[in-house]
């Protein structure tokens, strides 16, 4: 998970770290960067060898990276959030209802199986 579901100064440092790495996802890489990145393909980042030999590190980044980019795609349709409040409970929200990820990833079979009523992907052909 990346947030928690209490609201303190470190969960809000979280939320902070979130919605910069969405703003700056969505406004210092291409398109095509970010939907490479969301699918897990990381080759043109600088990083991606160091986050393929951690992958407990890579199995983190990734959602959060996901989650920050669905975020990010929500205030550009809807208006940045007013709060870091607003944005700590539309991180919960994207959590409890929603499966971010690929189709082809476990979660998007689960959630249809589960009847989960919202799922996210992007597709790069």
């Amino acid at each position: 998970a990346v947030v928690s579901t209490q609201s303190t100064g470190e969960n809000m440092d979280v939320v902070r770290g979130v919605v910069v790495c969405a703003r700056q996802a969505m406004t210092t890489t291409t398109a095509h960067q970010t939907l490479k990145s969301f699918s897990g393909d990381l080759e043109w980042s600088k990083w991606s060898e160091w986050l393929k030999k951690n992958g407990e590190v890579l199995a983190v980044v990734l959602p959060a990276f996901r989650q920050a980019v669905k975020l990010a795609i929500d205030e550009m349709v809807y208006g940045e959030a007013e709060s870091e409040e607003e944005v700590l409970e539309n991180l919960r929200e994207l959590q409890r209802d929603w499966f971010v990820g690929r189709e082809e990833d476990q979660g998007w079979s689960e959630g249809i199986l589960a009847g989960r009523k919202h799922l996210f992907s992007l597709y790069l052909n």
